[in-house]
């Protein structure tokens, strides 16, 4: 009986560890939108995307289901809402431990992203911060994360333009001037397994995008890192990128990518005509390539394809030899097509072998590997690698240690510490990072200066009271840029200005008004919501009153408004001042 027992127990070890070596990608059904959950064999999660706003709380019931009560990385591929709508959402349910966007400047003053952001502020998280071109996140068991294309970037750019202009001597590379170019592109490789995934990144000249596709997979062709490197017998899954379009998988990229499987996020919520018949089955279907929507497409719509198999969530698990892709039909957001049990004819769930075995050189006893630049913004990033274990790392400004890190099952690890100018003296200073390995061995990054100026006061934007303003219906609306306004209460019967103002969600507005030190007045502030409720108000004897207001809707600009009030003394010439901040 001892022996069954002890039979039984290693039984239980040994599957624990089978499920501990898989890889596992879930593409989350979103609708029109994209979400993908990766799962490492370490155990460390990332969510790439999460979809729209109203798609929110299937992420997040979708998360749970998968037993993750905090993931290690967020990546939002572009500055889309339907890529990133719901990301405020996802941060505050899940409380990423890093996250990343493409660093686009374009769109990221839209309300979802500003959102996103003042999320983690709230929560006193580390904020998104433009993810490295080639960085790479260790999911175990030598399979990797890579980003091998951020903001129209990729690595190896003259090599690949060379090998391109062997058959077209006029190529150029394209400039990302749309900001679905802007996409992260990711390589998720374990062993012989490859999975690429981006958002809306282009594979066509049409509607202001560019062919960012092709030179994307020839640059991972042409590498000679280990991480993003893909040989000649392509990759397994592709998720194609915008959802089908037909701005996406052009054939030379196919033709390079050879994948045997392609995944679209897609649903009927859209007027775009996505997925898109050009794209799906003229080009993936033509060329043998099984296509796996996460839903169908609006369907009403004649530019619609109709021949993917509709699946609702898919997820692969792979051990880097084979891989599985199961789905589960539940979600779906529309059965006009005759759906259900669209994943038996697709031959779900289907097991294959991976296309390539990936031959693994020889190791050497390296040192660690230190790839670090600091920004304009006195960010100091570093990407550390290693063959062996990274044991520990202490970053130092002016030959003192400022921050220590020690690691556990590491050998790639991003570094992104933001220097705090406020503690530094003005003049010139220094940072870099000392890394050490498991094998004591340790590498010192180069020493980067930066200066430090004087502290200049932020400056003021003012704004001049016009009348007339004395009831809320003619409020002066006052720019969100306004940190201050100047008014005036120069008739006996003149006691009420109102101004109008917008306040961002999760933002807090400060209010500090002085009013003249003549005539014996007395000034009060009050502050109203859009319909005339009184929200806040400051009545203290004499000039000078203050409040503070934030707003707590999670996904709501507001609209508020602000009266200044004389309460009591006789008219002036002089000015009150009403100072505006917004943290």
């Amino acid at each position: 009986m001892k022996n069954l027992f002890a039979i039984i127990i290693l039984l239980g070890v040994l599957i624990n560890h089978v499920k501990a070596s898989e890889l596992k990608i879930h593409a989350i059904n979103v609708g029109w939108g994209q979400s993908v959950l990766i799962e490492g064999t370490n155990g460390k999660t990332i969510l790439f995307d999460s979809g729209l706003s109203s798609k929110r709380q299937v992420v997040i019931d979708y998360l749970h289901q998968q037993n993750i009560q905090q993931l290690d990385y967020f990546l939002l591929s572009h500055n889309h809402a339907d890529h990133g709508g719901s990301a405020q959402y996802i941060v505050r349910e899940f409380k990423p431990k890093q996250s990343y966007y493409s660093g686009a400047s374009k769109n990221a003053d839209r309300v979802f992203m500003k959102n996103w952001f003042n999320s983690y502020q709230e929560l006193n998280i580390n904020p998104p911060i433009g993810i490295p071109l080639g960085y790479v996140i260790d999911l175990g068991d030598g399979a990797t994360a890579t980003a091998i294309a951020v903001n129209g970037e990729i690595e190896n750019k003259a090599a690949v333009v060379a090998q391109l202009q062997k058959t077209d001597p006029n190529y150029e590379y394209p400039n990302a001037t749309h900001i679905n170019d802007s996409s992260i592109v990711i390589l998720i490789k374990y062993k012989g397994f490859d999975y690429i995934v981006s958002g809306d990144l282009g594979g066509h000249s049409h509607n202001g995008q560019k062919d960012f596709e092709t030179p994307v997979m020839m640059s991972a062709l042409l590498s000679g890192n280990n991480n993003v490197y893909t040989t000649n017998g392509g990759i397994d899954i592709l998720h194609t990128g915008h959802h089908g379009s037909k701005t996406s998988s052009n054939s030379k990229y196919l033709d390079l990518a050879k994948p045997e499987i392609a995944i679209v996020s897609v649903g009927p919520n859209q007027s775009h005509g996505l997925p898109n018949k050009e794209a799906i089955e003229d080009i993936l279907i033509k060329k043998g390539i099984k296509v796996l929507q996460t839903d169908e497409g609006k369907l009403s719509d004649e530019r619609t394809n109709t021949s993917g198999f509709v699946v609702g969530h898919i997820k692969i698990s792979t051990n880097g030899e084979s891989y599985t892709i199961t789905s589960d039909e539940t979600g779906l957001d529309t059965i006009k097509q005759n759906v259900i049990g669209e994943s038996a004819k697709a031959g779900l769930p289907l097991t294959s072998n991976v296309d390539n075995a990936v031959i693994v050189p020889p190791t050497e006893d390296l040192a660690p590997e230190i790839n670090a630049y600091l920004s304009s913004d006195l960010v100091f990033n570093a990407a550390l690698s290693d063959d062996k274990l990274l044991l520990s790392a202490e970053i130092f400004v002016d030959q003192k240690i400022v921050k220590s890190y020690i690691f556990s099952d590491e050998t790639h690890y991003q570094v992104n510490y933001l220097i705090d100018k406020k503690i530094f003296t003005s003049g010139e200073h220094s940072v870099f990072i000392k890394v050490v390995d498991s094998a004591n061995h340790s590498t010192n990054s180069a020493n980067f200066t930066f200066d430090i100026g004087p502290v200049i006061p932020p400056s003021v934007t003012t704004y001049y009271e016009v009348e007339n303003n004395d009831a809320i219906e003619s409020a002066n609306n006052v720019a969100d840029d306004i940190n201050k306004i100047i008014g005036y209460f120069p008739y006996t019967n003149d006691d009420n200005d109102w101004y109008e103002v917008s306040l961002v969600a999760g933002e807090t507005l400060n209010l500090v008004l002085t009013g003249p030190m003549d005539y014996n007045q007395d000034y009060d502030l009050y502050l109203y919501s859009e319909g005339a409720t009184l929200l806040k108000y400051s009545e203290q004897e004499g000039i000078a009153e203050q409040l503070s207001y934030k707003n707590t809707n999670s996904a709501k600009t507001k609209t508020l408004h602000i009266l200044v009030y004389r309460y009591s003394g006789y008219s002036s010439k002089k000015p009150y001042k009403l100072t505006m901040s917004r943290l």
